[in-house]
C-alpha cells in the first residue's frame, strides 16, 4: 500500500545550535510522517557519509542566483541558500539564525511558517559534531558563535523542544505540527 503525502498549511523552519540534531530530526520526521523537507544550495563540501542534505555546488554559482533566493546565509565560510519554489512545496526547512532574519525580510510567498528551536545540551553538540567528523578546530568556532547567537533564540522561536532525547524531540515536534495544523493524534501530548 502506497503512502499518501499530505502538504502542510505550514513551513516549519528548524533551527538550532550546530550538533543540536537538525538534520537527523528533519530526516527521522519525514521518514516516519512523509514530510517533505526543503533542499538547500550549498557550496559546503559534503561531509563523510552524508546524504543528499543539499544541492552541493560552487560559490560562483550561489552568488549567481542571490538575488532570486528567499533564503540566504552564510555560516561557518560556507554559502546556503533556497529558492521560493523549494519553501512553497516543502514542510520542514532546516536553517539557521541568520537566514531567519534574511527569510523574513525576502520572502513574500502564500506559506505562513512557524518557528522551532531545538535546544540542545552544548555537550551534545560537541560530541555530535565530532562523530560527524567535524575539525576540532570548526568544533570550538561552532560552539563559540552559538553561544553569543543563541542566547535570544527562545525570543523568535513558536516552539521549542529539547533534545536529550531523540526520540522524544521528534514525537514532541511531530505533536507541535499536529496542533498547528489541526490534525488528530492518537498520543498524549507535551505541547502547549
Amino acid at each position: 500500500m502506497e503512502m499518501i503525502t499530505i502538504k502542510t498549511k505550514y513551513l516549519y523552519l528548524i533551527v538550532g545550535k550546530s550538533g543540536a540534531g537538525k538534520s537527523s530530526v528533519v530526516k527521522a520526521l519525514c521518514d516516519r510522517y512523509r514530510f517533505t523537507e526543503v533542499i538547500s544550495f550549498t557550496d559546503r563540501k559534503r561531509r563523510l557519509n552524508e546524504g543528499n542534505t543539499h544541492i552541493f555546488t560552487d560559490t560562483k554559482t550561489i552568488e549567481s542566483m542571490k538575488n532570486d533566493l528567499v533564503a540566504f546565509t552564510s555560516f561557518s565560510g560556507n554559502l546556503y541558500g533556497v529558492d521560493i519554489n523549494a519553501i512553497e512545496q516543502n514542510d520542514l526547512y532546516t536553517i539557521d539564525l541568520n537566514g531567519i532574519k534574511f527569510f523574513h525580510s525576502h520572502y513574500k510567498g502564500n506559506k505562513p511558517y512557524k518557528i522551532i528551536y531545538i535546544n540542545t545540551p552544548e555537550s551534545d553538540c560537541h560530541m555530535r559534531m565530532i562523530t560527524r567528523g567535524d575539525s576540532h578546530i570548526d568544533i570550538a568556532k561552532r560552539l563559540a558563535n552559538d553561544k553569543t547567537a543563541f542566547k535570544d533564540a527562545d525570543k523568535i522561536a513558536d516552539y521549542i523542544v529539547k533534545n536529550d532525547f531523540f526520540g522524544t524531540c521528534v514525537d514532541n515536534i511531530y505533536k507541535y505540527i499536529c496542533k498547528c495544523e489541526g490534525w488528530i493524534t492518537t498520543k498524549g501530548s507535551d505541547v502547549d
